[in-house]
């Protein structure tokens, strides 16, 4: 039932026996607290390998023959394509009991999903079957009591993986029974008595409660699926080999997993190499996890059974759901039960606390209303010098656009010494102001005072000529079809021209300079600065595009075109 490696153990109780009954011993596997599992061979009445499981030599007291037989009475209940089946049972020589099963030729569950890089739909779709397993055993009134992933194996059918829940060996029966023997050595575990493996180990096995239930196998499937999805048991592998056997059971008790989410914040190199093997980033996977299964997997896990899953099958329900894009049952608890459950961790703390609060309590409400009065009092003056400010720039913004309208009327009238003031002036009010800006570049370009530098020049008319933001470089757009971007020292090329359809009415950079956006015919263009090569474009219009700007933060581009902005 096991893989790997035999360990090195004597042949059983016979010592030099290695045929027993029907089967051929040809190998250990491995052993459990009572058995020894071997492979085997069946040569008659056909062949075949098998899995013998048979009670460890020294062990042959009545209680764990007893024990032993009421795991092989609970075995052949069980009929379920992810069980592993009971083909045989029978004694030794010596009287021993053994038990034959199906030879589960597959890996651990976890180390399956990891070495062929299952991502967590994959892992999900494989772990549903494992708690459909686990609600067939539980139909038939048997508890497990030691899931992990050793005792998931995963096997291949005709190319797909299947997989397989072995070895109930410390089974118990949740009920009466008609079978003497499974009634009388499984009915109840023995007071005082630990079973199962700390690590998948539920709160109730590490004596939270005096029973152990169903919900048991509930709280190890979450911690099982928590380590398929994440890559580590909630309470996690090194906290519980560091600490003390008794401390570890307080720990299983007590301590609250954390989300599966959280796992991946901030990102190391564990983490990264989790999300690798689940073919995703660590960014990627923590938010596959936040939600729906964060709640699915901490539902869980309570500590309290109540709230957990009533059966495995609501659970795999709800991981289904999840897969369909359905509502989930789970949810996120409500501030209140988190509230308790810390309290109820911080007695001490919280108790201290509520004392320090009483007395603080008359304090607080006096300084709470003087600090009140006081944020009145000081809001009212940010609001007096805001309005202040508002009403100071907006003057700002009314005279720069007189001081606009002024120039425009200068200019039609050829007033060029005016209009040029006019300009400066409004723009040194209002350095927002884009028309002014645009006006003043122009009008500076077509009178040759903006750059008295012969190299600066077109085959056309200049339509617009723009400074860089950093005034290092200008850009021009020209009637020959073409933008060019000049050194504003030396009045050399920075780039190849521009080629344009059409003439081309405007050209500026955007505010970080590193990009030129065009007006040409009917058309927008983003250009590189850099490389003078095209970005984005051409963006068509509906009609004549005569000019085109960046917004301030340089994600919008605005275009106004012969009959719409």
């Amino acid at each position: 039932m096991l893989t790997g490696e035999p360990a090195a153990t004597a042949l059983p109780a016979e010592k030099t026996a290695t045929v027993i009954g029907r089967y051929h011993l040809v190998k250990e596997l491995g052993e459990g607290g009572f058995g020894i599992v071997w492979q085997a061979e069946q040569r008659e009445p056909i062949r075949r390998d098998v899995a013998l499981k048979i009670i460890k030599p020294g062990m042959d007291s009545r209680e764990i023959i007893a024990r032993f037989e009421a795991e092989r009475q609970a075995l052949a209940l069980m009929d379920h394509p992810n069980i592993a089946a009971v083909l045989d049972a029978g004694t030794t020589d010596r009287g021993l009991p053994y038990f034959v099963m199906e030879w589960v030729k597959g890996t651990p569950i976890t180390e399956y999903c990891d070495a062929h890089q299952l991502t967590i739909r994959q892992r999900l779709e494989l772990f549903i079957p494992v708690c459909e397993a686990v609600q067939h055993a539980h139909q038939k009134a048997i508890l497990h009591r030691d899931l992990k992933p050793s005792n998931i194996l995963v096997t291949e059918v005709a190319g797909k993986p299947v997989p397989k829940v072995i070895d109930f060996g410390i089974a118990k029966a949740l009920h009466a029974t008609a079978e003497p023997a499974l009634h009388a050595t499984l009915a109840q575990t023995l007071d005082g008595m630990i079973v199962g493996t700390p690590q998948y180990m539920s709160p109730e096995q590490a004596g939270s409660m005096p029973d152990v239930d169903t919900r048991s196998d509930i709280y190890t499937l979450g911690v099982i699926l928590y380590e398929l999805l994440v890559g580590d048991t909630p309470l996690g592998r090194e906290q519980l080999k560091r600490a003390a056997f008794d401390e570890v059971l307080r720990v299983i008790r007590e301590s609250e997993p954390r989300r599966p989410s959280s796992r991946f914040i901030p990102v190391t190199d564990m983490a990264k190499t989790t999300a690798s093997q689940r073919h995703t980033e660590p960014k990627k996977l923590g938010h596959a996890l936040r939600g729906d299964l964060d709640w699915i997997l901490l539902k869980a896990l309570e500590k309290d059974r109540v709230r957990r899953y009533d059966t495995a099958n609501a659970f795999a329900q709800d991981l289904q759901r999840h897969l369909n894009d359905e509502p989930v049952s789970a949810g996120p608890p409500s501030a209140g039960y988190r509230l308790r459950k810390l309290m109820r961790r911080n007695r001490l703390a919280f108790g201290a606390a509520a004392v320090i609060l009483a007395l603080l309590a008359a304090g607080i409400t006096v300084s709470t209303w003087e600090a009140v009065r006081a944020a009145k009092a000081e809001k009212l003056a940010e609001g007096r010098r805001m309005q202040a400010e508002a009403a100071a720039t907006q003057a700002r913004e009314n005279l720069s656009q007189s001081d606009f309208l002024q120039a425009l009327r200068s200019i039609a009238e050829n007033r060029n010494n005016d209009a040029l003031a006019q300009l400066t002036r409004s723009l040194a009010l209002n350095p927002r102001n884009d028309a002014a800006l645009y006006r003043l570049t122009t009008f500076l370009t077509c009178h040759g005072l903006a750059l008295p530098i012969s190299r600066v020049k077109h085959e056309g008319w200049v339509h617009s000529a723009q400074f860089s933001p950093d005034g290092k470089r200008i850009v021009t757009a020209s009637e020959d079809k073409t933008v060019r971007v000049w050194d504003a020292q030396s009045g050399e090329p920075l780039t190849e021209p521009m080629e344009h359809e059409d003439a081309v009415h405007s050209a500026q950079f955007s505010p970080d300079g590193k990009r030129i956006v065009t007006a040409s015919r009917d058309a927008a263009r983003v250009w590189d600065v850099q490389s003078g090569k095209l970005l984005t474009g051409p963006m068509k219009q509906d009609g004549m595009v005569n000019s085109a700007q960046f917004s301030p933060d340089g994600n919008w581009i605005l275009t106004a075109s012969g009959n719409a902005a």
